[in-house]
Protein backbone atom coordinates (compact mmCIF):
# COMPACT_ATOMS: atom_id res chain seq x y z
CA UNK A 1 0.00 0.00 0.00
CA UNK A 2 3.15 2.21 -0.95
CA UNK A 3 1.85 5.68 -2.37
CA UNK A 4 3.70 6.33 -5.52
CA UNK A 5 6.73 7.46 -6.23
CA UNK A 6 5.58 10.51 -8.15
CA UNK A 7 3.93 11.64 -4.93
CA UNK A 8 7.36 12.51 -2.97
CA UNK A 9 10.32 14.63 -3.74
CA UNK A 10 13.66 13.13 -2.95
CA UNK A 11 15.10 16.64 -1.91
CA UNK A 12 13.68 19.91 -1.60
CA UNK A 13 13.87 22.29 -4.55
CA UNK A 14 15.54 25.57 -4.12
CA UNK A 15 12.63 27.88 -3.16
CA UNK A 16 11.31 25.59 -0.64
CA UNK A 17 14.51 25.31 1.09
CA UNK A 18 14.66 28.96 1.31
CA UNK A 19 10.73 29.13 2.73
CA UNK A 20 11.72 26.71 5.33
CA UNK A 21 14.99 28.54 6.31
CA UNK A 22 12.54 31.36 6.56
CA UNK A 23 10.29 30.00 9.36
CA UNK A 24 13.37 29.62 11.82
CA UNK A 25 13.58 33.85 12.19
CA UNK A 26 11.16 33.37 14.88
CA UNK A 27 10.45 35.90 17.79
CA UNK A 28 10.65 33.73 20.52
CA UNK A 29 14.57 33.21 19.47
CA UNK A 30 15.36 36.44 20.07
CA UNK A 31 13.92 36.83 23.29
CA UNK A 32 14.32 33.52 25.45
CA UNK A 33 17.00 33.77 27.96
CA UNK A 34 18.06 30.18 27.62
CA UNK A 35 19.30 30.85 24.41
CA UNK A 36 21.29 33.91 25.08
CA UNK A 37 24.62 32.17 24.39
CA UNK A 38 23.16 30.18 21.34
CA UNK A 39 22.78 33.60 20.29
CA UNK A 40 25.61 35.46 21.02
CA UNK A 41 27.57 32.46 19.32
CA UNK A 42 25.80 32.89 16.06
CA UNK A 43 26.45 36.65 15.68
CA UNK A 44 30.25 36.72 16.51
CA UNK A 45 30.53 34.19 13.61
CA UNK A 46 30.05 35.61 10.40
CA UNK A 47 29.71 32.00 8.67
CA UNK A 48 26.86 31.06 7.03
CA UNK A 49 27.46 27.40 6.77
CA UNK A 50 24.42 25.56 7.78
CA UNK A 51 27.08 22.60 9.18
CA UNK A 52 28.13 25.31 11.97
CA UNK A 53 25.15 26.68 12.75
CA UNK A 54 23.66 22.92 13.31
CA UNK A 55 27.08 22.46 15.39
CA UNK A 56 26.21 25.68 17.41
CA UNK A 57 23.04 24.85 18.18
CA UNK A 58 23.57 21.28 19.51
CA UNK A 59 26.16 22.08 21.36
CA UNK A 60 24.33 25.40 23.18
CA UNK A 61 20.45 24.82 23.53
CA UNK A 62 20.12 22.07 26.12
CA UNK A 63 17.82 19.05 25.66
CA UNK A 64 14.70 19.03 27.97
CA UNK A 65 14.06 18.00 31.20
CA UNK A 66 10.73 18.07 33.18
CA UNK A 67 12.01 17.92 36.51
CA UNK A 68 12.13 21.45 37.14
CA UNK A 69 8.87 21.97 35.84
CA UNK A 70 7.33 18.85 38.43
CA UNK A 71 6.67 21.01 41.48
CA UNK A 72 3.42 22.63 43.07
CA UNK A 73 2.17 25.41 40.43
CA UNK A 74 0.60 28.38 42.66
CA UNK A 75 2.38 31.54 41.37
CA UNK A 76 2.71 33.19 38.60
CA UNK A 77 6.54 32.68 39.13
CA UNK A 78 6.20 28.69 38.41
CA UNK A 79 4.59 29.23 34.89
CA UNK A 80 5.83 32.09 33.38
CA UNK A 81 8.07 32.37 30.67
CA UNK A 82 8.79 28.45 30.33
CA UNK A 83 8.95 27.80 26.76
CA UNK A 84 7.45 30.35 25.61
CA UNK A 85 7.11 34.35 26.75
CA UNK A 86 4.11 34.64 29.42
CA UNK A 87 1.58 32.17 30.96
CA UNK A 88 0.73 28.74 28.52
CA UNK A 89 -2.82 28.31 27.68
CA UNK A 90 -2.84 25.09 29.74
CA UNK A 91 -0.80 22.36 31.46
CA UNK A 92 -0.91 19.22 28.90
CA UNK A 93 -0.76 15.85 31.85
CA UNK A 94 1.76 13.31 29.71
CA UNK A 95 3.03 10.54 30.23
CA UNK A 96 0.16 9.16 32.37
CA UNK A 97 0.04 5.68 30.81
CA UNK A 98 3.58 4.80 31.10
CA UNK A 99 4.82 6.51 34.26
CA UNK A 100 4.11 5.82 37.62
CA UNK A 101 3.80 10.05 37.96
CA UNK A 102 2.80 11.85 34.72
CA UNK A 103 4.49 14.86 33.38
CA UNK A 104 3.24 18.53 32.89
CA UNK A 105 3.77 19.95 29.76
CA UNK A 106 3.34 23.49 28.42
CA UNK A 107 0.82 24.53 25.94
CA UNK A 108 0.56 27.81 24.21
CA UNK A 109 -2.02 29.26 21.90
CA UNK A 110 -0.23 28.96 18.09
CA UNK A 111 -0.63 32.08 15.91
CA UNK A 112 -4.06 32.37 14.22
CA UNK A 113 -2.00 31.64 11.06
CA UNK A 114 -1.34 27.58 12.24
CA UNK A 115 -4.69 27.27 13.98
CA UNK A 116 -5.55 25.84 10.44
CA UNK A 117 -3.14 23.21 11.25
CA UNK A 118 -4.70 21.72 14.72
CA UNK A 119 -5.21 17.80 14.70
CA UNK A 120 -8.86 18.10 16.19
CA UNK A 121 -11.37 19.50 13.22
CA UNK A 122 -13.15 22.69 14.68
CA UNK A 123 -16.53 21.81 15.40
CA UNK A 124 -19.48 24.75 14.23
CA UNK A 125 -19.94 27.31 16.49
CA UNK A 126 -23.81 26.45 16.23
CA UNK A 127 -23.40 23.48 17.59
CA UNK A 128 -23.30 21.56 21.01
CA UNK A 129 -19.94 19.02 21.38
CA UNK A 130 -19.79 16.19 24.15
CA UNK A 131 -15.97 15.85 24.84
CA UNK A 132 -16.34 14.61 28.92
CA UNK A 133 -12.35 14.17 29.69
CA UNK A 134 -12.39 17.96 29.69
CA UNK A 135 -14.76 18.77 32.02
CA UNK A 136 -13.45 20.64 35.10
CA UNK A 137 -15.58 17.91 36.99
CA UNK A 138 -13.97 15.01 35.10
CA UNK A 139 -11.01 13.03 36.92
CA UNK A 140 -8.72 13.46 33.41
CA UNK A 141 -9.21 17.81 34.30
CA UNK A 142 -8.41 20.11 37.21
CA UNK A 143 -8.51 23.89 37.36
CA UNK A 144 -5.70 25.70 38.87
CA UNK A 145 -5.88 28.78 40.68
CA UNK A 146 -2.88 30.84 39.89
CA UNK A 147 -1.64 34.04 42.01
CA UNK A 148 -0.19 36.73 39.50
CA UNK A 149 2.84 38.83 40.80
CA UNK A 150 0.67 42.32 41.50
CA UNK A 151 -0.10 40.15 44.65
CA UNK A 152 -4.22 41.22 43.72
CA UNK A 153 -5.34 39.08 40.67
CA UNK A 154 -5.32 35.47 40.15
CA UNK A 155 -6.12 33.94 36.56
CA UNK A 156 -7.12 30.40 36.26
CA UNK A 157 -4.97 27.61 34.23
CA UNK A 158 -6.44 24.03 33.30
CA UNK A 159 -4.65 20.71 33.93
CA UNK A 160 -5.59 18.16 31.64
CA UNK A 161 -4.77 15.79 28.58
CA UNK A 162 -3.67 17.65 25.67
CA UNK A 163 -6.48 16.64 23.29
CA UNK A 164 -9.08 18.43 25.85
CA UNK A 165 -7.28 21.08 26.38
CA UNK A 166 -6.34 21.71 21.95
CA UNK A 167 -9.91 21.61 21.88
CA UNK A 168 -10.99 24.04 24.86
CA UNK A 169 -8.55 26.32 23.26
CA UNK A 170 -9.99 25.83 19.74
CA UNK A 171 -13.39 26.37 21.08
CA UNK A 172 -12.42 29.47 23.54
CA UNK A 173 -14.49 27.01 26.30
CA UNK A 174 -14.47 28.05 29.82
CA UNK A 175 -14.75 26.37 32.78
CA UNK A 176 -18.12 28.70 33.82
CA UNK A 177 -19.92 27.20 30.78
CA UNK A 178 -19.11 23.32 31.25
CA UNK A 179 -22.41 21.99 32.72
CA UNK A 180 -23.78 23.36 28.98
CA UNK A 181 -21.75 20.74 27.32
CA UNK A 182 -23.25 17.87 29.41
CA UNK A 183 -26.79 18.19 27.52
CA UNK A 184 -26.44 15.34 25.96
CA UNK A 185 -29.88 15.11 24.48
CA UNK A 186 -30.04 18.60 23.35
CA UNK A 187 -30.63 18.57 19.62
CA UNK A 188 -27.50 20.45 18.50
CA UNK A 189 -25.61 18.54 19.97
CA UNK A 190 -23.58 16.86 16.90
CA UNK A 191 -20.05 15.46 18.16
CA UNK A 192 -18.49 13.12 20.89
CA UNK A 193 -15.17 13.21 21.81
CA UNK A 194 -12.98 10.71 24.05
CA UNK A 195 -9.79 10.34 25.64
CA UNK A 196 -9.60 6.64 25.22
CA UNK A 197 -11.29 4.61 22.39
CA UNK A 198 -12.51 2.04 25.02
CA UNK A 199 -14.47 4.69 26.87
CA UNK A 200 -16.20 5.53 23.39
CA UNK A 201 -17.43 1.15 22.97
CA UNK A 202 -18.56 1.53 26.58
CA UNK A 203 -20.88 4.46 25.85
CA UNK A 204 -22.18 3.01 22.62
CA UNK A 205 -23.04 -0.13 24.12
CA UNK A 206 -24.29 1.78 27.08
CA UNK A 207 -26.57 3.82 24.81
CA UNK A 208 -27.83 0.72 23.12
CA UNK A 209 -28.68 -0.86 26.16
CA UNK A 210 -30.87 1.76 27.96
CA UNK A 211 -32.19 3.69 24.95
CA UNK A 212 -35.62 3.03 26.24
CA UNK A 213 -34.74 4.55 29.42
CA UNK A 214 -33.03 7.40 27.90
CA UNK A 215 -35.78 8.25 25.62
CA UNK A 216 -37.62 8.52 28.58
CA UNK A 217 -35.73 10.79 30.66
CA UNK A 218 -35.85 13.09 27.84
CA UNK A 219 -39.40 12.98 27.31
CA UNK A 220 -40.11 13.58 31.19
CA UNK A 221 -37.28 16.03 31.71
CA UNK A 222 -35.94 13.75 34.47
CA UNK A 223 -32.28 11.93 35.37
CA UNK A 224 -32.37 8.86 37.74
CA UNK A 225 -30.32 9.26 40.17
CA UNK A 226 -26.97 7.73 39.70
CA UNK A 227 -25.44 7.92 42.89
CA UNK A 228 -28.43 5.59 44.51
CA UNK A 229 -30.06 3.62 42.08
CA UNK A 230 -29.17 -0.03 41.39
CA UNK A 231 -27.69 -0.79 37.97
CA UNK A 232 -27.54 -4.27 36.26
CA UNK A 233 -24.90 -2.52 34.05
CA UNK A 234 -21.37 -3.90 32.99
CA UNK A 235 -18.01 -2.91 34.23
CA UNK A 236 -16.91 -0.43 31.83
CA UNK A 237 -20.17 0.98 32.11
CA UNK A 238 -20.16 2.00 35.75
CA UNK A 239 -16.48 2.65 34.79
CA UNK A 240 -17.92 5.38 32.61
CA UNK A 241 -19.84 7.12 35.02
CA UNK A 242 -17.57 6.94 37.99
CA UNK A 243 -15.02 8.68 35.71
CA UNK A 244 -16.51 10.59 33.40
CA UNK A 245 -19.67 12.14 35.41
CA UNK A 246 -19.16 12.44 39.18
CA UNK A 247 -21.99 15.25 39.29
CA UNK A 248 -24.66 14.94 41.95
CA UNK A 249 -28.24 13.80 40.22
CA UNK A 250 -29.65 16.61 42.19
CA UNK A 251 -27.43 19.13 40.34
CA UNK A 252 -28.53 17.51 36.90
CA UNK A 253 -32.39 17.51 37.48
CA UNK A 254 -32.45 21.11 38.45
CA UNK A 255 -30.64 21.39 34.92
CA UNK A 256 -32.73 19.89 32.34
CA UNK A 257 -36.82 19.87 31.93
CA UNK A 258 -38.88 17.85 29.46
CA UNK A 259 -37.97 18.23 25.83
CA UNK A 260 -40.46 16.05 23.45
CA UNK A 261 -39.29 17.15 20.26
CA UNK A 262 -36.05 15.65 21.34
CA UNK A 263 -37.09 12.42 22.26
CA UNK A 264 -39.79 12.31 19.57
CA UNK A 265 -36.30 12.75 17.16
CA UNK A 266 -34.44 9.95 19.16
CA UNK A 267 -37.72 7.74 18.64
CA UNK A 268 -36.96 8.23 14.94
CA UNK A 269 -33.30 7.89 14.91
CA UNK A 270 -33.32 4.72 16.65
CA UNK A 271 -30.04 3.43 19.01
CA UNK A 272 -26.65 3.51 17.27
CA UNK A 273 -26.84 0.05 15.81
CA UNK A 274 -29.74 -0.16 14.61
CA UNK A 275 -30.05 3.22 12.39
CA UNK A 276 -28.08 1.72 8.68
CA UNK A 277 -30.21 3.66 6.79
CA UNK A 278 -32.30 6.54 5.85
CA UNK A 279 -31.73 10.65 7.00
CA UNK A 280 -30.97 9.40 10.27
CA UNK A 281 -28.45 6.72 9.37
CA UNK A 282 -24.98 6.64 10.68
CA UNK A 283 -23.56 9.30 7.77
CA UNK A 284 -21.59 11.34 10.00
CA UNK A 285 -20.25 8.21 12.04
CA UNK A 286 -17.23 7.62 10.53
CA UNK A 287 -15.92 10.75 11.00
CA UNK A 288 -15.40 10.00 14.51
CA UNK A 289 -12.05 7.54 13.93
CA UNK A 290 -11.14 10.06 11.01
CA UNK A 291 -10.29 13.12 13.42
CA UNK A 292 -8.11 10.67 15.30
CA UNK A 293 -6.02 10.07 12.79
CA UNK A 294 -2.87 11.74 13.07
CA UNK A 295 0.53 11.86 14.35
CA UNK A 296 0.36 13.27 17.42
CA UNK A 297 2.19 12.51 20.80
CA UNK A 298 0.20 14.25 23.65
CA UNK A 299 3.54 17.17 23.46
CA UNK A 300 3.22 18.39 20.22
CA UNK A 301 1.41 17.45 16.79
CA UNK A 302 4.00 16.22 14.67
CA UNK A 303 1.97 16.16 11.23
CA UNK A 304 -1.82 15.50 9.80
CA UNK A 305 -2.55 12.39 6.87
CA UNK A 306 -0.87 12.76 3.56
CA UNK A 307 -3.72 12.40 1.44
CA UNK A 308 -1.48 12.43 -1.85
CA UNK A 309 0.14 9.34 -0.86
CA UNK A 310 -1.36 6.50 1.81
CA UNK A 311 -2.81 8.50 4.62
CA UNK A 312 -3.37 5.57 6.34
CA UNK A 313 0.38 5.41 7.40
CA UNK A 314 1.70 8.65 5.61
CA UNK A 315 2.18 11.88 7.82
CA UNK A 316 3.00 15.16 6.40
CA UNK A 317 5.00 16.71 9.61
CA UNK A 318 3.50 19.99 10.05
CA UNK A 319 4.38 23.65 11.84
CA UNK A 320 2.10 24.34 15.04
CA UNK A 321 3.70 26.35 17.37
CA UNK A 322 7.68 25.00 17.66
CA UNK A 323 10.66 23.54 16.28
CA UNK A 324 10.74 19.79 14.74
CA UNK A 325 14.31 18.29 14.79
CA UNK A 326 14.64 14.58 13.68
CA UNK A 327 17.39 12.82 15.40
CA UNK A 328 19.32 9.73 13.91
CA UNK A 329 17.06 7.04 16.44
CA UNK A 330 20.46 5.29 17.45
CA UNK A 331 21.80 8.30 18.98
CA UNK A 332 22.12 9.15 22.74
CA UNK A 333 21.93 12.51 23.76
CA UNK A 334 22.21 14.44 27.32
CA UNK A 335 18.45 15.46 28.88
CA UNK A 336 19.32 18.89 30.54
CA UNK A 337 17.84 21.76 31.08
CA UNK A 338 14.66 23.33 28.80
CA UNK A 339 13.87 23.88 25.13
CA UNK A 340 15.16 21.08 23.31
CA UNK A 341 12.52 17.63 24.11
CA UNK A 342 12.99 14.15 22.94
CA UNK A 343 9.44 12.62 22.27
CA UNK A 344 11.19 9.38 22.00
CA UNK A 345 9.21 8.78 18.64
CA UNK A 346 10.95 6.40 15.98
CA UNK A 347 10.03 7.79 12.92
CA UNK A 348 10.82 6.36 8.80
CA UNK A 349 11.26 9.76 6.45
CA UNK A 350 10.04 8.60 3.14
CA UNK A 351 10.60 12.11 1.40
CA UNK A 352 9.08 15.61 0.71
CA UNK A 353 5.69 16.70 -0.12
CA UNK A 354 5.06 18.12 -3.41
CA UNK A 355 2.75 21.25 -2.53
CA UNK A 356 5.23 22.75 0.53
CA UNK A 357 8.19 20.56 0.73
CA UNK A 358 7.63 19.22 4.20
CA UNK A 359 9.30 16.10 5.00
CA UNK A 360 6.40 13.05 4.97
CA UNK A 361 6.87 10.16 7.47
CA UNK A 362 5.65 6.74 8.70
CA UNK A 363 5.20 5.72 12.42
CA UNK A 364 7.83 2.97 13.62
CA UNK A 365 7.04 2.86 17.27
CA UNK A 366 8.23 4.41 20.44
CA UNK A 367 11.90 4.59 20.85
CA UNK A 368 13.06 3.02 24.13
CA UNK A 369 9.46 1.41 25.32
CA UNK A 370 10.35 -1.49 26.86
CA UNK A 371 6.65 -2.51 27.32
CA UNK A 372 5.16 -5.21 29.95
CA UNK A 373 6.66 -8.97 30.35
CA UNK A 374 2.59 -9.28 29.30
CA UNK A 375 2.75 -7.57 25.72
CA UNK A 376 2.10 -10.11 23.31
CA UNK A 377 3.14 -8.06 19.76
CA UNK A 378 5.67 -4.91 18.84
CA UNK A 379 3.33 -1.12 17.37
CA UNK A 380 4.87 -2.53 13.94
CA UNK A 381 3.60 -5.87 13.90
CA UNK A 382 -0.49 -5.05 14.78
CA UNK A 383 -0.31 -2.02 12.38
CA UNK A 384 1.55 -4.36 9.47
CA UNK A 385 -0.76 -6.84 10.84
CA UNK A 386 -4.39 -4.74 10.25
CA UNK A 387 -3.36 -2.75 6.97
CA UNK A 388 -2.48 -5.99 5.86
CA UNK A 389 -6.19 -7.82 6.36
CA UNK A 390 -7.93 -4.48 5.60
CA UNK A 391 -6.21 -4.82 1.93
CA UNK A 392 -7.40 -8.43 1.39
CA UNK A 393 -10.52 -8.53 3.70
CA UNK A 394 -12.58 -5.40 4.61
CA UNK A 395 -11.54 -2.78 2.27
CA UNK A 396 -9.94 0.75 1.45
CA UNK A 397 -8.50 2.08 5.47
CA UNK A 398 -8.51 5.24 6.32
CA UNK A 399 -7.69 5.05 10.20
CA UNK A 400 -7.68 2.63 12.87
CA UNK A 401 -6.98 2.37 16.77
CA UNK A 402 -5.68 -0.30 18.89
CA UNK A 403 -7.61 -1.81 21.94
CA UNK A 404 -5.54 -3.67 24.50
CA UNK A 405 -7.94 -6.57 26.32
CA UNK A 406 -6.40 -6.33 29.55
CA UNK A 407 -9.74 -8.50 31.20
CA UNK A 408 -7.11 -11.69 30.89
CA UNK A 409 -2.65 -12.58 30.60
CA UNK A 410 -1.90 -13.22 27.96
CA UNK A 411 -3.12 -9.67 26.87
CA UNK A 412 -4.82 -9.22 23.62
CA UNK A 413 -5.87 -6.55 21.28
CA UNK A 414 -8.68 -5.63 19.22
CA UNK A 415 -9.08 -2.82 16.13
CA UNK A 416 -11.80 -0.29 15.45
CA UNK A 417 -10.79 0.22 11.70
CA UNK A 418 -12.37 2.91 9.68
CA UNK A 419 -13.15 1.88 5.75
CA UNK A 420 -13.52 4.12 3.02
CA UNK A 421 -16.33 2.90 1.08
CA UNK A 422 -18.27 -0.25 1.16
CA UNK A 423 -16.74 -2.89 3.71
CA UNK A 424 -15.54 -6.53 1.80
CA UNK A 425 -18.19 -9.24 1.81
CA UNK A 426 -15.36 -11.64 3.02
CA UNK A 427 -14.57 -8.90 5.80
CA UNK A 428 -15.57 -11.79 8.82
CA UNK A 429 -12.58 -13.48 7.93
CA UNK A 430 -10.67 -10.32 8.77
CA UNK A 431 -10.02 -11.64 12.68
CA UNK A 432 -8.45 -15.25 11.45
CA UNK A 433 -6.22 -13.24 9.38
CA UNK A 434 -4.93 -11.01 11.65
CA UNK A 435 -4.38 -13.99 13.93
CA UNK A 436 -2.50 -15.82 11.09
CA UNK A 437 -0.37 -12.85 10.28
CA UNK A 438 0.94 -12.49 13.72
CA UNK A 439 1.74 -16.31 14.35
CA UNK A 440 3.72 -15.67 11.42
CA UNK A 441 5.77 -12.30 12.52
CA UNK A 442 5.78 -12.56 15.97
CA UNK A 443 7.45 -14.42 18.27
CA UNK A 444 5.52 -12.98 20.86
CA UNK A 445 2.15 -13.63 19.64
CA UNK A 446 3.27 -16.79 18.99
CA UNK A 447 4.37 -17.91 21.87
CA UNK A 448 1.39 -16.47 23.86
CA UNK A 449 -1.32 -17.78 21.67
Amino acid sequence: MSCPASDLLDSLPAEASQQLKEHANQVLLDNAPILATFREAIAQDNSKDDIEFLRQFRALVPVTSYEPYKPFVAKEVDVKDMFAPGLPYFLAIISAASRKEPKLFPRYRPPPQYLHHAAIPIPSSESTNFVPSSLKLSKFSKVLKIDLEDGQSSQSLAVGAASSGAMRMLMNWDFERDMDRLDLWASRMTAMYFLFADTFVSVMHYIEDEWLLLVDCIENGIILDIETRPFERSFESQAFIDDFMPVSSQVLSETYSVNLVRATELQKIKPPGEAEAGQYGLSNAKRLLDQLTCQQPQEYLIGVPYHSGNPTIDFKVTLNDGLIEFVDVLSDEPSDPTWRYRLGDAVAVKGFALDDGMPVINYVHRRGESGSSLETCTESELTSAIISTAKQWIGQIRGFIVVRDERKIPYASGFLVEIEGEIGNDAIMAPQNTSELLVASSFGYRYAF
